[in-house]
């Protein structure tokens, strides 16, 4: 890691449940990178109407200027409803020029309330690339 990697602040843009200070923490470990700063956006959307303007304005709210989205460190945070998740994607890869990296968490049961740990962060732009070469009759995964 070079020094200009240790300066870069990583965004979470979160469209889903509040990140903890644990989780945005263990986001930050698994980039290697050691500032955050968390977006989060509400994304409580009308499901009878077209989701696509509605992503559009959501996706406003996380105070992101053109150039973070496509220079910055970027890890998402999805919402579970996946038809919403679908449409945030397709706003960010175009917006992005990419698709980003995704962060998933598991629940954990300790006691009266459940948490949520991190899982992974998984880059959606490595994995396209790598189904491409699967679109010729690759099988195997290069991950």
């Amino acid at each position: 890691m070079t020094t200009e990697d240790t300066a870069m602040t990583l965004h979470i843009a979160n469209f889903s449940h509040p990140v903890t200070n644990d989780q945005a923490n263990a986001i930050l470990a698994t980039t290697g990178l050691h500032h955050s700063v968390v977006h989060g956006v509400d994304t409580h959307l009308d499901l009878r109407a077209p989701l696509g303007p509605q992503v559009s304005e959501v996706v406003e709210h996380c105070s992101m200027t053109p150039e973070e989205w496509q220079t910055e460190p970027i890890v998402v945070v999805l919402p579970a409803v996946s038809v919403i998740a679908a449409h945030i994607l397709a706003e960010l890869h175009g917006r992005m020029g990419r698709f980003p990296s995704v962060a998933r968490f598991v629940r954990e049961i300790s006691g009266a309330m459940p948490s949520y740990r991190l899982a992974e962060v998984s880059d959606l732009q490595a994995w396209r690339e790598d189904a491409r070469t699967r679109r010729f009759g690759r099988k195997e995964p290069l991950l």
